[in-house]
């Protein structure tokens, strides 16, 4: 009879013995480290655990828990029954959960970088029961970055856990504005449904999108299957976003994912600034969805047109097949077009066909063939036809009117990351600022960044002048071409009168290329019978030089009697140097009615911002001049010299109608007041 005694006292004090030891610290401090290196070893998540209290046989109390800097718990309280496990019952009485925070931004990052596992098939026998009888967050929260501003959400939740539930008695999401409230319970088999309700009011300014105010408030529930969810929701809009306003409702149930079962219906009013610049009312948009049995009605009614779309949604949402037709007119000013057109969206590929836009002066007709997921453009033309340029006046700002015709085609293929585009545009009749233009053929292409002008011919009265050149947005290289044999020189007309009594032809061939920063340009313009009132200079060539900064021209005329040479470094202070050579120069046309001629040599150097700096030679070899009968000319060079702001005037001789005229000495640029 002892001996059966002693066994059950045994028992006893090894369950007596395993309490004592689970509440110790040595105990403690050993599964805290198996904890951390298990998480480690599993996952590849840095886990530590500041301190795990109490004892393991019935309780347990994780402090100032870390995983991965990336979730921090600052109590972490279990309670449960040990003796349940005999039942196969994994039965807790509560867990309580207080400070805690998580980064959802690197949270994001560490995700990606969990380990990938095979997937194991999983077995429909469940080995325990598990029970949570009382779950609660409290004091704890979400921070991240919604659009390029931090934010962050507090959290609070209520809830139990059953072998087939997850009750949510109540989860509490909000920040200083917002507000989210979610109750129900979250089936954890196929037989049961879900049963989730919402109540929301989330302030605008928590999305993170600048210059966006207001609210929506929301309703809703989310019911059915794990596999088919049942969405119900009614939401309310009152937006503000820079000058413009939405206000609204919107009605949705479905139950995903076929489109079938997709009911939408939406009320929305918005108001935005004006597009007309003499307007200072705010333009009006009134916008109508309704989709019921894959039947969708879109209306868009505003003061500036309408636009209505009818069609089809079908299949679900991993695969939608869209097929509609829109129609519509906009009245902008002096432009009033109708438009129409079918769009078509199924594996992918969006397809828009039949499109125009038709008005008295504009007519459009486009279609488009894109690829979604991979971006690339099959098919995208567009022709272009306006009978008449004027109707562009509405649009742009300009000092006087713009009228001709126009014509242009489009072809665009590659893909949106990387687009090729090839287009012809051709004007005609044309008058631009008074001036009038006879026609205008340029062909354009756009390959990825580089935009060409591959030939480009201008016609006017004037003349002609060809021109090509390209220009790569991202490296900001470009190059350009300019040519003519000769542009008729007019001055700009002011109220229907030249501005200047300005004439004369111009020809050019300039070439420029590199980049922005670091232009290069060459080329020649030829000035020919260039007249200023009723002084005429001859005809004149102009050679220029661009590199790097530095910028090199000599002008010359047809007979090189004059040449003259200079340089500048662009930057700083525009330091240059110019040298004027005259050979055997005549004077008649700038002194009437005299003759003669002079020859001389001119040098200068100093800065374009400090010219009162300047310092030169002027050297005179010969000078003649006969005024109504009366001789002047030199004896000898004339040399002045330009220094310090002083002009020296180192030797001048001159016979003067038989007299002898001297003259030296020193004059000042700056005279006293």
């Amino acid at each position: 009879m002892r001996k059966l005694l002693v066994i059950p006292a045994i028992i006893v004090g090894l369950l007596v013995i395993i309490f004592l030891l689970a509440g110790t610290p040595f105990f403690l401090g050993f599964v805290r480290e198996k904890i951390e290196t298990a998480v480690e070893q599993s996952t590849g998540m840095s886990l530590v655990i500041g301190s795990l209290k109490g004892n393991l046989l019935y309780a347990a109390q994780l402090e100032d828990v870390d995983v991965a800097s990336t979730i921090q718990i600052e109590r972490l309280k279990v309670t449960y029954n040990p003796f349940r496990l005999l039942a196969k019952q994994v039965d807790i009485t509560s867990v309580q959960i207080s400070g805690l925070h998580v980064d959802f931004d690197r949270f994001e990052v560490l995700l990606k970088n969990l380990p990938k596992k095979t997937e194991e098939p999983r077995s429909e026998t469940r080995i325990f029961d598990i029970t949570i009888r009382e779950f609660s967050i409290s004091n704890s929260g979400v921070a991240g970055t919604v659009g390029n501003t931090p934010r962050s959400v507090s959290m609070a939740t209520r809830g139990s856990l059953t072998p087939d539930q997850f009750v949510l008695d109540s989860l509490w999401l909000w920040t200083d504005k917002s507000r989210v409230v979610i109750n129900g319970s979250i089936p954890l088999s196929e037989q049961n449904d879900l049963a989730l309700k919402y109540d929301m009011a989330v302030a605008a300014e928590d999305l993170g999108i600048p210059g966006l105010s207001g609210e929506i408030r929301g309703q809703g529930s989310v019911g059915g299957k794990v596999s088919a969810i049942e969405l119900q929701s009614f939401s309310q809009l009152a937006i503000r976003y820079l000058e413009s306003d939405l206000n609204g409702v919107v009605e949705l149930g479905w139950l995903v994912p076929d489109f079938r079962h997709l009911q939408v219906d939406a009320r929305v009013k918005a108001r935005t600034k004006s597009l007309r610049k003499e307007m200072y009312q705010k333009d009006s948009m009134d916008l109508i969805v309704r989709l019921e049995n894959t039947n969708l009605d879109c209306d868009i009614r505003s003061n500036l047109g309408n636009l209505r779309m009818r069609g089809t949604l079908k299949d679900d949402v991993t695969r939608p097949n869209f097929r509609g037709t829109f129609e519509g007119y906009f009245d902008y000013a002096d432009f009033e077009p109708s438009f129409m057109g079918r769009i078509h969206y199924r594996n992918d590929s969006l397809q828009l066909s039949d499109f125009a836009l038709v008005s008295r002066r504009v007519a459009v007709d486009l279609s488009l063939l894109l690829n979604t997921r991979t971006k690339e453009i099959s098919n995208a033309k567009v022709n272009l036809s306006c009978s008449d340029l004027s109707v562009w006046n509405t649009f742009i700002s300009a000092p006087g009117n713009i009228n001709g015709k126009l014509w242009c085609t489009l072809n665009i293929s590659g893909s949106l990351d990387n687009p090729q585009a090839v287009a012809k545009l051709r004007i005609s009749d044309a008058e631009i600022y008074s001036e009038h233009i006879a026609g205008v053929d340029l062909d354009l292409s756009l390959r990825g960044s580089v935009v060409a002008l591959d030939s480009g011919l201008i016609q006017s009265e004037r003349g002609e002048l060809v021109l090509a050149g390209s220009y790569d947005f991202r490296k900001q290289d470009f190059t350009t071409s300019l040519y003519s044999d000769g542009i008729v020189f007019k001055a700009p007309e002011v109220f229907g009168k030249a501005s200047l009594p300005l004439g004369g032809n111009v020809g050019l061939d300039l070439r420029a290329q590199g980049n922005v920063q670091v232009p290069r340009v060459q080329g020649e313009i030829f000035i020919n019978d260039f007249v200023y009132d009723t002084l005429a200079f001859g005809n004149h060539q102009l050679e220029c030089q661009l590199d790097d900064d530095t910028l090199r021209f000599s002008l010359m005329t047809e007979n090189e009697d004059l040449i003259l040479r200079a340089r500048m470094i662009l930057g700083g202070v525009f330091p240059c140097t110019a040298d004027l050579e005259l050979r055997h120069y005549m004077l008649d046309r700038y002194v009437t009615p005299a003759t003669g001629y002079v020859t001389a040599q001119i040098a200068a150097e100093g800065a374009l911002a400090q010219l009162k700096d300047a310092s030169g030679t002027v050297q005179i070899d010969t000078i003649k001049l006969l005024v109504e009968g009366q001789s002047l000319e030199n004896v000898g060079a004339i040399i002045a010299v330009l220094k310090d702001r002083m002009i020296h005037l180192q030797s001048c001789e001159l016979v003067v109608a038989g007299q002898n005229l001297y003259a030296n000495g020193s004059m000042p640029l700056e005279f006293a007041s």
